[in-house]
């Protein structure tokens, strides 16, 4: 065989074998191409953090007091209060209010138990350090569900720039969990300014003894608020607050400075006409006027501002009459603050004047398991199980200290034809001297004796009881709504139809 003819045959044994090597690179090639498209695919489909679901709800817990000195924990607390109320004017986030998150200080339950419990999609945690004229922030973000940590930073300022700084942590929150901001909220959150450290530290102070719902300390809470007045005297916050606190002296029935509690509700709305707790504070001196279309302007505004704000509007809606509306706006209270007992009594106090008494007993005995010294969560408690026909069961709800001489027992007492127990309960209440008018005309009402109960009633109205206001819709008043006298009682209110 010559050369030529085994060359060319050698070739051609060969073709075969580096098609198929050809083929085989080919093959590989490919299917290293399928894997690297199917691996683009994969991290195309990754899990990211706006694919999670979208934080809709929020909990500011009480920022712990990293300072040496542990009587700065007002100023951690007031850090707090700052925060919630920062977020809280951003309308698309659900932010819960502060009297619920200061149940947690201190709490050693786990982010999942606490979002569970006040219903909310993250948590917010952190720390305040206070050294001389230097504050540092330390906040972090986690998601409820899984306890998963999503944001952390630091911040510090000078003192004289908290609310800055304050205001800077909301914004960066919100912007992390893609809240939408509307301009005029930007501009809300963009508007804080420099303040004396020394007079924030007595409005904060101020604010503690407030927040201690008895006469001594909310005295004590008129005097600080001063303070920060004096010291910074365009402080819209500090004089919204001081005309809150006169008025809560007002509604219980102290002794106060009528003068300065309206003078300094103007004044707030003057210096930031967009601070919520300054309309709320006209609201509810406009309430005490019975200005009460005056008072639900006020109160609606101030919800606008801060959907977190405890307004009279639920209320309002109440005495006149407007029932699905005030139940409504209840239930929106009790959701922003649901461990606050004042919010479920509100809304049981709504459900009872619109008559669904069954209904009402719930929030009520939540109200008392929240904080069991709520005394008029026990009264409308009571005043529910008489409506039912239970006045025995009323009559347990009295069973304490605070109501075993008092009006509120002796119409119990009349109610289960204990007619000489309910006198001589009266008998002594007249002759205590202090003595809450309304109970007492409710009472001689139950006892069938008309005469002293329109004498008491007239007493509470020329006196401006905070009880009258709702005597257009409370239940104990049916068997005297035909009377003459009860109907002139009423027309002095000037209630809208």
């Amino acid at each position: 065989m010559d050369l030529r003819r085994l060359a060319r045959l050698t070739a051609e044994t060969r073709a075969p074998a580096a098609t198929r090597a050809r083929r085989g690179v080919a093959l590989v090639v490919a299917a290293l191409v399928i894997i690297a498209m199917g691996a683009v695919a994969l991290w195309t489909m990754r899990p990211t953090a706006t694919d999670a679901p979208r934080i809709r709800s929020i909990a500011v817990l009480p920022l712990q007091n990293l300072s040496r000195d542990p009587d700065q924990g007002f100023f951690s607390d007031g850090t707090t209060e700052a925060l919630i109320s920062n977020l809280a004017q951003i309308h698309d986030l659900g932010v819960i209010a502060r009297t619920s998150i200061m149940r947690y200080k201190g709490t050693t339950k786990t982010v999942p138990e606490i979002g569970r419990e006040l219903s909310v999609d993250a948590i917010v945690e952190g720390s305040v350090q206070r050294v001389g004229d230097r504050v540092r922030i330390t906040v972090q973000l986690i998601r409820a569900s899984t306890d998963k940590h999503l944001w952390a930073r630091e911040y510090e300022r000078d003192a004289a720039d908290v609310l800055k700084l304050e205001a800077e942590v909301a914004r960066t929150i919100a912007q992390e969990i893609q809240a939408h901001l509307t301009p005029e909220e930007t501009r809300r959150l963009a508007s804080a300014r420099s303040i004396s450290p020394d007079a924030r530290e007595a409005f904060q102070l101020g604010l503690f003894h407030w927040s201690k719902n008895n006469e001594a300390d909310v005295r004590q809470a008129l005097e600080y608020l001063q303070r920060a007045i004096q010291l910074q005297p365009d402080y819209a916050a500090a004089y919204a607050a001081l005309s809150r606190a006169s008025s809560w002296l007002r509604g219980g029935g102290f002794p106060n400075d009528e003068v300065a509690m309206r003078t300094a509700a103007a004044k707030a709305i003057e210096l930031d006409p967009d601070l919520a707790e300054a309309h709320n504070a006209m609201s509810i001196i406009k309430y005490l006027d019975w200005d009460w279309s005056g008072a639900e302007q006020e109160a609606r505004r101030a919800i606008a501002l801060n959907p977190d704000s405890l307004t009279p509007l639920s209320n309002l809606l109440t005495i006149t009459g407007r029932h699905v509306d005030a139940i409504a706006e209840s239930e929106r209270t009790v959701k922003v603050d649901p461990l606050f007992s004042a919010a479920h009594y509100i809304h049981g106090t709504d459900l009872y004047f619109a008559r669904r008494y069954q209904d009402a007993m719930v929030p009520l005995k939540r109200a008392i398991e929240l904080e069991p010294r709520d005394w008029g969560a026990a009264i409308m408690l009571a005043n529910t199980y008489e409506a039912l026909g239970k006045p025995e069961q009323a009559l347990r709800v009295y069973d304490r200290p605070e109501f075993r001489e008092s009006p509120y027992i002796a119409r119990t007492y009349a109610l289960l034809g204990r007619r000489d127990e309910a006198l001589r309960v009266l008998s002594g209440v007249a002759k205590r001297g202090t003595i809450d008018l309304y109970p007492m005309a409710v009472a001689y009402f139950a006892l069938g004796d008309k005469d002293r109960g329109f004498e008491w009633l007239t007493k509470a109205f020329d006196q401006r009881s905070a009880y009258v206001y709702g005597a257009k819709v409370y239940p104990a008043f049916d068997g005297i709504r035909d009377d003459p006298r009860f109907k002139a009682l009423v027309a002095r209110l000037k209630l809208p139809n």
